[in-house]
């Protein structure tokens, strides 16, 4: 399936891939997170460790009621076990939101459908491949401060 939409590798065990990007800055993981917006649902992809920002994903959707769903009706909704929901093959289709935070990564190891993969991938690929859009979604971790405008 990934290889018909142009990914050049397969998936690979996640905890070879965790061990092998900690500490680099070109690489990260993603992490997936299914939300429901006024009636339709989005796969939302973020840097791992990073929360979606609910109000920032209901400005982007324009959507007052924005809500993530549980593990079980992610599950449900996409065949998929949560923590490991891939931004493309899914029982019912969704649409996808990108962190543009992730475009900062050269590679980003996106879930490939179960919790214990992931597969290689850009960001201009994964736009590509989800019919996705990229927006400021993601909060940032706790304890960093965003960054401030001197003048």
């Amino acid at each position: 399936m990934l290889t018909a939409l142009g990914c050049a590798r397969d998936p690979e065990p996640l905890a070879a891939v965790r061990d092998r990007i900690r500490g680099s800055g070109s690489e990260s993981l993603a992490a997936s997170h299914l939300f429901l917006a006024g009636s339709r649902h989005y796969l939302v992809l973020v840097r791992a460790g990073r929360n979606v920002d609910p109000v920032n994903l209901s400005g982007v959707l324009g959507e007052m009621d924005v809500a993530e769903l549980s593990d079980r009706a992610a599950s449900e909704r996409t065949g998929q076990r949560p923590g490991g929901i891939a931004p493309v093959a899914t029982t019912e289709p969704n649409g996808v939101i990108l962190d543009v935070d992730l475009a900062k990564f050269t590679t980003i190891w996106a879930p490939a459908g179960h919790p214990d993969w992931v597969f290689p991938t850009n960001y201009a690929q994964l736009l590509r491949i989800t019919a996705g859009s990229a927006a400021e979604v993601g909060e940032l971790p706790q304890g960093q401060q965003p960054p401030t405008m001197q003048m």
